[in-house]
Order: structure tokens, then sequence, then C-alpha cells
């Protein structure tokens, strides 16, 4: 019952409760950051793989 009564204690406690709105709120922000951040790198990784690859077969077969 001890335990029981404690449980209802903290459900009722509202104490610390902002600071658990503000750390969903960042958390909500940071993650479409984090996606377009990760989209960024993989389109430019992709264009420069496909940069290098053609300076690489310009340079293996040179123009006459």
């Amino acid at each position: 019952m001890r335990y029981r009564s404690a449980l209802a204690h903290l459900l009722r406690d509202e104490s610390g409760l902002s600071i658990v709105e503000y750390g969903l709120i960042a958390a909500v922000l940071a993650l479409p950051l984090f996606a377009a951040g990760y989209a960024l790198v993989q389109t430019c990784g992709n264009a420069l793989t496909g940069t290098g690859t053609q300076l690489t077969a310009i340079g293996a077969n040179p123009p006459p």
C-alpha cells in the first residue's frame, strides 16, 4: 500500500514537468534537422562521386 501512495504522489507532482516538455519539443525539432542533414550529406556525396567518376573516365580516355 505504501508503494501505491508513493506512486500516486509522483503522478500528481508536477514539478520538473516543464523541463520534460522542453526536452520533448527539442527532440521534435531536432529530428527533422538531423534527417535533412543526412539527406544533404547523401546528395553531396553522390554528386561528388559522380564527378570523380567522370574525371577518372576523362583521364583514362583523353579526347583526341
